[in-house]
């Protein structure tokens, strides 16, 4: 009678596990309070902007530099956003910006909700786009 074989188990490599990108709920309240943060910036940036832009022109080619003052409530950060924004940028549509961040901060602190959180970026970015195309075929006329 023939002997049996005995098998041996091959050892598989081990497999890589997947990061886990789950927030905690003090990550989340950090995460959410910056996102708030820089949206009123932005929203106080922009509307300095609006007042302060033709005063401030001359100081933008000195942006990085902390001894220039200028009259923008966010200093040469708000006034080097304001300008890459409004000026260069969608125009006044940009405050558009700011309401999302602020909408986003705010999502987490409460908790999220995937379709409702797309559905509103989805108007947001879709106003702005409508706001600038408005915007720019009312301004071809004269």
């Amino acid at each position: 009678m023939a002997k049996a074989k005995k098998t041996t188990k091959r050892k598989s490599a081990p497999k890589l596990k997947k990061p886990d990108f789950k927030l905690s709920s003090q990550q989340k309240l950090i995460f959410g309070s910056l996102l708030v943060l820089c949206g009123v910036m932005l929203f106080i940036a922009l509307l300095s902007y609006l007042f302060t832009g033709k005063a401030d022109q001359s100081l933008l080619s000195a942006f990085p530099s902390r001894t220039s003052e200028t009259q923008n409530w966010a200093k040469s950060l708000g006034n080097w956003l304001g300008d890459f924004l409004i000026y260069k940028g969608f125009g006044v549509a940009s405050f558009i910006f700011s309401r999302i961040d602020i909408f986003i901060g705010n999502l987490y602190f409460v908790g999220f909700k995937k379709r409702k959180t797309g559905t509103t970026l989805d108007l947001g970015y879709y106003n702005r786009h409508l706001v600038v195309c408005i915007i720019g075929f009312c301004s071809t006329f004269k």
